[in-house]
């Protein structure tokens, strides 16, 4: 007689053991101190960034933003990591990921000098960047912002509105850091930053322009407001 030899029943592993067992065999392959394998053998530093190009500022606060000598080649053969910016009391790490940072804790009207140097995923730091310069402000602020000048209203042709004027300068805080409040006689109130035009057209998404008589105003990052300007869009 030919005897059939059968095969042992195969049980299935439950999902929640093979997570367990996914994560005992990860810790258990992950050894301390191994870099990436893009990483290690790497023993060659980033460029040297450039002075800090400064942004902003307060009474009490910088803001910077960082870039490399030559911006036609990788600022590292693996991957810039992280920036260490110094004012000579204090080193800040920032993530590369953000290319700036807001320095804060500082003395208002006090100058200081800014140094940045990059470090790659392999740890290697570059060189010290040349000394960016700067003052803070006042602190507290309490002058307002100039008035804007030469506002321009303007309608395209696919219905949209635009308003266009020159940026407001200020005792303190540098253009980029004013905001601008944009009124109308129709209703629109609306405040923007890091701009000098309005537009309610979808790839901007402001909101609808309604009325004839447009009014910007300045705002500083104390909260003062400048004297208002207006232009007839009718």
């Amino acid at each position: 007689m030919h005897r059939t030899t059968m095969s042992p029943r195969r049980r299935r592993v439950p999902a929640p053991a093979l997570a367990l067992l996914g994560g005992l065999l990860a810790a258990a392959l992950t050894v301390p101190g191994v870099v990436p394998a893009a990483a290690a053998g790497d023993d060659e530093p980033p460029q040297t960034p450039v002075p800090p190009k400064f942004v902003d500022r307060t009474g009490t606060s910088v803001t910077m933003e960082f870039d490399f000598w030559d911006p036609t080649t990788a600022p590292d053969n693996v991957g810039v990591t992280e920036f260490l910016v110094s004012n000579g009391e204090t080193t800040k790490v920032v993530s590369a990921e953000r290319w700036g940072t807001e320095f804060t804790g500082l003395r208002p009207e006090t100058s200081y000098s800014f140094t940045v140097r990059a470090r790659d995923a392999a740890g290697n730091v570059s060189g010290t960047s040349s000394p960016g310069t700067i003052s803070t402000g006042v602190d507290p602020d309490t002058e307002p912002p100039s008035p804007v000048t030469r506002i321009q209203p303007e309608e395209v042709a696919d219905g949209a509105n635009y308003v266009w004027w020159s940026g407001a300068s200020d005792n303190v805080n540098f253009p980029r850091g004013l905001r601008y409040r944009i009124t109308t006689d129709g209703g629109t109130d609306h405040i923007i930053a890091g701009r000098t035009f309005y537009g309610d057209h979808p790839n901007i998404g402001d909101p609808p322009l309604t009325g004839c008589t447009i009014t910007v105003r300045a705002i500083d990052r104390s909260g003062n407001v400048s004297a208002p300007r207006s232009a007839d869009f009718c």
